[in-house]
C-alpha cells in the first residue's frame, strides 16, 4: 500500500530506528515495502527503551483528524473499541463510543467517535505537541467536555 510522505510507520525511540527512518522517507515503495517486511518481525521497543525527550518532530506516523475518524468508526466493532465504554466519552444513551488515546513525551492525543441516540455520527480529535509533558489532565477535561457537548448541539 502506498504511503503519503507524511506517514513514516517507523517508532520513535527504537534503537537504529533512526536510519530505518531516513531510508523509508528516502525509499522507492519497493525498498519501504522491504522496510515493512523487515520491522513486521521486530518487537515493539519498550518504555525504557524511548527518548526521554519530545520526538515529535521526527518522522512518526500521521494521521488527519478525518482519517482517525473514519479508523475509530471503521473499528467500531474491534474488541478494544467495543468493550467497556471508557469513562472520559461515554454518554448514556448513545449506541456507540470508541475512544483511543496515546501519548509519549511532548505529545498527547486523544481520539474519540460515537453515534447519538439518534444515529448521529460524532467525532472529536486532540493531539497538543510541545517539548515537554502535556497538561494531561486539563486537556482530558476539556475534550471531554467538547466531545459530550455533541450531545446537547443539534
Amino acid at each position: 500500500m502506498p504511503l503519503p510522505d507524511h506517514r513514516r510507520p517507523v517508532p520513535a525511540g527504537r534503537k537504529g530506528a533512526e536510519t530505518k527512518r531516513t531510508a523509508y522517507g528516502a525509499g522507492t515503495p519497493e525498498e519501504r515495502r522491504a522496510i515493512l517486511d523487515e520491522l513486521a518481525g521486530v518487537p515493539l521497543p519498550s518504555p525504557s527503551d524511548l527518548l526521554p525527550r519530545a520526538t515529535w518532530r521526527d518522522a512518526e506516523w500521521y494521521l488527519t483528524a478525518r482519517e482517525l475518524c473514519g479508523l475509530l468508526l471503521e473499528l467500531r466493532g474491534a474488541p478494544a473499541l467495543n468493550g467497556s465504554p471508557e469513562p472520559l466519552v461515554a454518554v448514556e444513551g448513545w449506541r456507540w463510543t470508541g475512544y483511543k488515546g496515546g501519548s509519549e513525551v511532548g505529545v498527547l492525543n486523544l481520539s474519540a467517535a460515537g453515534i447519538t441516540a439518534d444515529g448521529r455520527v460524532v467525532c472529536a480529535i486532540l493531539t497538543a505537541n510541545g517539548d515537554r509533558l502535556q497538561p494531561e489532565d486539563r486537556l482530558a477535561r476539556l475534550f471531554s467536555t467538547l466531545f459530550r457537548s455533541a450531545e446537547k448541539s443539534r
